[in-house]
């Protein structure tokens, strides 16, 4: 019986003793691993955040009128679905940028597309005509362009009302030319208050505004829903 028990006694110290154990130097490494895989689920977590948060760059009709870039300009508003009245976070439209950078072959491309509104304000209270610095004649010659055209703007707004809440997806032929006449009529008989010395006291009907002008002047304003 002794011997049967030495020998099972010695089979177990065997078998204890034959377990591996982990070391030191082996039992530090793995806490370091577990510690990077910390580090980098709570990095991860913090890249998604961001992405997430992530601001979309400036629009690119914005970004070619600030550069100059005409052609981009051209693309964009020749597009009859796209809306050239978009602004930043400063509430800068593409005639603010063009006016800062006194690009007045791109005002004048902006000036001839009856869908913008030059009477947009940005994050100061100001309007494309009143970020054109200088006392040079194109400066003037600008400012009095812009002048006349918020004028043409608030104006078509304000008729345009009237007949927006009515609009079904038609207007008559009728009401489309006394709401044409209508603006003219305001424009040209409206007294204008000067701000500036280079501002006329009056503000006159866009040479460009023709009939066609006009008419795609009046459907754009009635059918967006944006203003």
């Amino acid at each position: 019986m002794l011997p049967l028990l030495c020998i099972l006694l010695f089979t177990a110290t065997t078998t204890f003793s034959l377990k591996p154990m982990e070391s030191p130097d082996k039992s530090e490494k793995l806490s370091k691993k577990r510690k990077n895989l910390k580090k980098r689920s709570s990095e991860s977590s913090i890249s998604k955040q961001k992405t997430n948060n992530y601001i979309l760059p400036e629009h690119p009709f914005i970004s070619a009128a600030e550069s100059q870039n005409h052609l981009i300009m051209t693309s964009y508003l020749r597009n009859p679905y796209f809306n050239p009245n978009i602004y930043n976070k400063l509430h800068n439209t593409a005639p603010h940028y063009s006016a800062l950078v006194k690009d007045y072959v791109g005002l004048q491309l902006l000036l001839n597309d009856p869908r913008i509104d030059f009477s947009k304000r940005n994050i100061e209270q100001k309007t494309a005509r009143e970020l054109i610095k200088g006392d040079d004649a194109n400066d003037i010659e600008m400012r009095h362009k812009i002048f006349a055209r918020v004028t043409l703007d608030i104006v078509t707004k304000q008729e345009c009302t009237s007949i927006q809440s009515k609009y079904s997806g038609f207007i008559s032929p009728t009401t489309l030319g006394d709401t044409i006449q209508s603006i003219k009529t305001k424009i040209i008989a409206t007294e204008m208050k000067n701000h500036a010395e280079d501002l006329p006291t009056s503000a006159c009907f866009p040479d460009y505004a023709t009939d066609e002008f006009m008419e795609k002047k009046v459907y754009f304003h009635i059918t967006d829903t944006t203003q």
